[in-house]
């Protein structure tokens, strides 16, 4: 199993010449992650989600390990397990995202 850069991600306008017209999202690692072009009416804000993905992945994992906990800790106590609405897509989310 592959992993990502590791983050922070941040946008570079000065462009590394990969795509013309360009800006590309790098790392603290000496290279370029990917490269968004900017002939698209979207580019700014594709940008800036592809930027924030290992925050939004480490989030998303966070919220589901703190979830699966109290639904055990419930499980345990024999109480009512608590019904949260999406974290089959959160679980399928970050699979997604960390190649699982």
């Amino acid at each position: 199993m592959t992993k990502p850069t590791p983050g922070p991600w941040r946008i570079s306008e000065s462009g590394s010449g990969y795509v013309e017209p360009g800006i590309d999202i790098v790392s603290d690692c000496p290279w370029t992650v990917t490269a968004v072009l900017t002939d698209c009416p979207h580019y700014e804000a594709n940008a800036r989600l592809i930027a924030a993905a290992p925050d939004l992945l480490e989030a998303a994992q966070k919220v589901l390990a703190g979830l699966h906990e109290r639904m055990k800790e419930a499980r345990d106590a024999k109480e009512a397990v608590p019904v949260f609405d999406g974290i089959a897509d959160l679980s399928d989310a970050i699979n997604k995202a960390s190649d699982r």
